[in-house]
């Protein structure tokens, strides 16, 4: 059986019959000897370039169809560098090799037969992979698992409060365990709060933290200080929203709002509500993404309220706490690049705008390395970060300028790679690369 190569894309018009120097590696090691010492220390290991002897035929109709063929195969074979070299018995496989020597050539009449004696670099190249980076990341957090007065295991909390109008330093009261166990689910079973004093309100102001949930979804801290920490999600949360499921009442009928505690202000804002006699959603998304200084505190929480109106003193306000949980959407996806060669490959990150945006990153969850591009992006630019070259290139052209001087460049491990990138006002984006084999 005999099969085909191409070197630098261009089949060879010759018919291969069996290849040396791709069965199992070899590998050099270097050692050093300890006098009185048993044995010698291992220093390292290098691969060197590898034999790879092509055995071919040539078939002709003639001499002087023998003499077209022998000249079309040195026009292919006379190589100024290293050469792309393909076999269709493996044909997602790449080698980069080079002549180096005599073929041993015997040609009868309309038959002849010989050795390419090509010399191989260690590493093979695999065909290109191109992963797809759609799947947002996102991060929820809610009262499942929560244990009244302790932040061990679960940070969020729930306060109580009658008084009218509540402000966030007036939700004093965390209830007790009895209280978290009805909220714990989306179930249909609801704890009752109910005040009955004229101009009381029944209201409950739910506690979440906002940086804590990012920093132990991504596995890493997203800035040094909290002003750090505030600035990094104005930049990579594209929408946070909370739910609450439940109901209020009072003399008035059914009737439950829903705020966001702002700072500056010293007020609570962006109400939505609902007039519902059963259970249901309130769901709200309004506070701008560019002000979270005003809506988180000083350890990295975010406070909703959920609230009846006043009471009349003869027919109680009561409100009613099915569950409640607070979603962060994250404008950066996880995605994971199964490197399933024997060598770590460089690759490519593409990412088109769609808006304007002040940043992109790439970082490896495992190792920590991140490299970070600070340009004014607009709608339509182009980033290319290439990993193997270490180029940053923006609309085809090299603008290294706009690497921060932070960055870490770094490669993909054999086996499975866990990285984040920023989605900020990206349309689309993709890695690509090809794996490498010995």
């Amino acid at each position: 059986m005999s099969f085909t190569m191409k070197v630098n894309g261009v089949e060879l018009p010759i018919r291969v019959s069996d290849v040396g120097g791709r069965g199992i590696i070899e590998q050099e090691a270097t050692t050093q000897t300890v006098p009185n010492v048993d044995g010698d220390h291992y220093v390292k290991r290098r691969l060197p370039l590898r034999k790879m002897p092509v055995y071919f035929s040539i078939l002709a109709s003639g001499l002087e169809d023998m003499r077209q063929k022998v000249d079309e195969l040195n026009v292919l074979l006379d190589l100024e560098e290293q050469a792309e070299i393909v076999y269709s018995d493996e044909p997602d496989k790449t080698y980069y090799g080079f002549l180096n020597g005599e073929p041993d050539w015997e040609e009868i009449i309309v038959k002849g037969k010989g050795t390419l004696p090509f010399m191989r670099q260690p590493y093979k190249k695999g065909s290109s992979v191109t992963v797809d980076t759609s799947v947002q990341l996102s991060t929820v957090e809610n009262y499942e698992g929560k244990i009244s007065g302790s932040t061990a295991e679960n940070k969020s909390i729930f306060y109580l409060s009658g008084v009218a109008g509540a402000l966030k330093y007036q939700f004093t009261f965390e209830p007790s365990q009895p209280w978290y166990d009805e909220i714990e689910f989306l179930d249909g079973t609801f704890a009752d709060y109910i005040r009955s004093a004229s101009g009381e309100e029944a209201g409950a102001m739910f506690a979440f933290d906002m940086v804590g949930s990012v920093e132990k979804k991504l596995g890493f801290s997203i800035g040094e200080t909290m002003t750090d920490k505030i600035n990094w999600l104005e930049r990579n949360v594209s929408e946070f929203a909370f739910d609450f499921w439940g109901r209020g009442s009072n003399q008035d009928g059914y009737k439950v709002w829903v705020h966001i505690w702002d700072s500056v202000s010293n007020s609570w804002t962006w109400g939505t509500s609902s007039t519902s006699s059963s259970l249901s959603n309130v769901h709200h998304n309004f506070a701008p993404l560019n002000a979270l200084d005003r809506n988180i505190d000083s350890n990295g929480y975010i406070f909703y309220r959920a609230r009846t109106n006043a009471t009349d003193g003869v027919t109680p306000a009561q409100l009613d706490i099915d569950t409640a949980k607070f979603t962060i959407s994250l404008g950066l996806n996880t995605f994971t690049v199964d490197n399933n060669g024997a060598k770590n490959p460089s690759f490519i990150v593409t990412s088109t705008f769609s808006g304007a945006a002040s940043d992109f990153f790439v970082r490896n969850k495992e190792t920590g390395d991140s490299v970070r591009v600070i340009y004014n992006f607009v709608s339509g630019d182009v980033l290319e970060v290439d990993f193997g070259k270490r180029k940053v290139i923006i609309n085809g052209k090299v603008n290294m300028t706009t690497l921060d001087l932070l960055s870490s460049w770094f490669k993909l491990k054999r086996g499975s790679n866990e990285l984040f990138i920023s989605r900020q006002n990206v349309s689309n984006a993709e890695i690509t690369y090809n794996t490498k084999h010995v």
